[in-house]
C-alpha cells in the first residue's frame, strides 16, 4: 500500500503541478466544483468524503482499507510472473505509458 501523500509527492517529482492544502479546504472546494461542475470526475465518489472524517491515507489514523493477493498470489504460482513493489520507479512507468496513450495530459514541467 502507499500512503496517498506519498503518491502526490510522487505525482509531483514526474512534473505534475500539484497544490497542497489542508483537509478541510480540499473538501470544501471540492463541495462548490461538485455543485458548480457537471463532469467532475470525483462527483461520483464525494458521498464517500466527509468534512471532518478524511480517510487515513491522508494522515488519519483508523481508516485506510486494506487489500489481500491471496487469490492473484496462487493464480501466478509457479508462473513466472513477479509483482513488482509499488514504488516511484512502477509508477513513472505506469505514467509513462499513460502520457504516452493520451490517458494522462503530459506532465506540465
Amino acid at each position: 500500500s502507499m500512503r496517498w501523500s506519498e503518491l502526490i509527492d510522487i505525482l509531483r517529482e514526474y512534473g505534475y503541478l500539484i497544490r497542497r492544502i489542508p483537509y478541510k479546504e480540499w473538501y470544501r472546494e471540492l463541495s462548490v466544483r461538485v455543485e458548480q461542475e457537471t463532469d467532475n470526475a470525483l462527483t461520483k465518489f464525494f458521498p464517500l468524503f466527509k468534512e471532518n472524517a478524511p480517510s487515513e491515507d491522508v494522515g488519519y489514523p483508523g481508516s485506510q482499507p486494506r487489500f489481500q493477493a491471496d487469490n492473484l498470489m496462487a493464480a501466478i504460482a509457479g508462473s513466472g510472473i513477479e509483482l513488482r513493489p509499488m514504488d516511484k520507479q512502477l509508477l513513472f512507468l505506469y505514467f509513462d505509458y499513460f502520457v504516452s496513450s493520451g490517458y494522462f495530459p503530459p506532465p506540465t514541467r
